[in-house]
């Protein structure tokens, strides 16, 4: 039976509660787990949405708008547990626990109306622990997997971040933050685009950090990188043309640096696991491996029926 009022057995968590989530896993897990950075993201996009008093229904910014829940009969001051449901062109969803058989989890994933096991849901961050399980899940809901792929979670020490010594920038080139202008040519290059999605690249240059590597002379943007929703780095591009020139490690080291020196939390990036080129990049500069985690893309299989 779910609380009076509820029809279902998640409960959405507020902001005030999302801040004391957010400390619960600073103790217990610390400020380098990727739950936690998680959480710290949305907060300070939540802040930034604020002050430009953006309406909560605005469709262009679902992107930057992650829902965490939790047990409806639970307390999430115990366990951890928690469910982020983000709603964008597809549905993502992440989740946690701290308990030790992951029951109040698994009831809810069980048990709630409001994931779409059906119509390509991504599932996140998926720890090996509970791959088969969430696998078999996914099976009893009537969804299909259509790929399953591991992802390595690299760190980088904060306080290696203040302390490393940066890549000069050859004559004739110069880092800025990138512009709304150029939206359209990031968008049109990005690996990871589909209809709607130009919306999500220019609420990046709005609200979140950025470096942009710029031709002095014509001030043509030629490389570019962005903070993701783990406070990491993410969509790093490097134009045809100017590619080989060590311009790809120039943009994590900038970006990487300016995260360190105006918030206090590590620098993250994402890679597929066998992504030999892009870990080999981040490791040269400083980053380290800290989990293996699984991305689960499951099928449309609604339009199948």
């Amino acid at each position: 039976m779910y609380q009076q009022g509820s029809n279902d057995v998640l409960r959405l968590l507020s902001d005030p509660e999302l801040e004391d989530l957010l400390q619960l896993y600073a103790l217990k897990s610390g400020i380098d787990s990727f739950q936690y950075l998680l959480i710290y993201t949305q907060l300070q996009w939540n802040k930034k949405l604020r002050e430009k008093h953006i309406d909560e229904q605005d469709e262009k910014w679902i992107s930057f708008r992650k829902k965490f829940y939790t047990h409806v009969n639970g307390d999430f001051r115990k366990y951890g547990t928690y469910v982020c449901l983000h709603q964008d062109l597809i549905q993502s969803v992440t989740f946690h626990t701290w308990q030790p058989n992951c029951n109040e989890l698994l009831e809810c994933l069980e048990n709630t109306n409001l994931i779409q096991w059906k119509n390509e849901a991504l599932l996140i961050n998926v720890a090996p622990e509970c791959s088969e399980i969430v696998k078999n899940l996914v099976q009893r809901k009537g969804g299909a997997i259509r790929r399953a792929r591991s992802c390595q979670g690299l760190i980088f020490k904060r306080t290696n971040s203040l302390n490393f010594n940066k890549t000069s920038i050859p004559d004739g080139y110069e880092l800025g933050k990138v512009q709304e202008k150029h939206a359209d040519l990031i968008h049109s290059l990005w690996a990871n685009n589909k209809e709607g999605s130009l919306d999500y690249i220019r609420g990046h240059i709005k609200i979140n950090k950025s470096v942009g590597l710029y031709e002095a002379s014509s001030n043509e943007l030629v490389g570019w990188i962005f903070q993701n929703e783990f406070s990491g780095i993410a969509i790093l591009q490097v134009l045809p043309t100017h590619q080989r020139k060590g311009f790809g490690r120039i943009l994590v080291e900038a970006l990487t640096a300016i995260i360190a020196e105006t918030e206090r939390i590590p620098v993250t990036a994402w890679v597929v696991v066998g992504n030999v080129k892009s870990e080999t990049l981040l490791q040269k500069v400083g980053f380290e491996r800290a989990v293996v985690y699984e991305w689960i893309q499951l099928e449309n299989v609604a339009n199948k029926l």
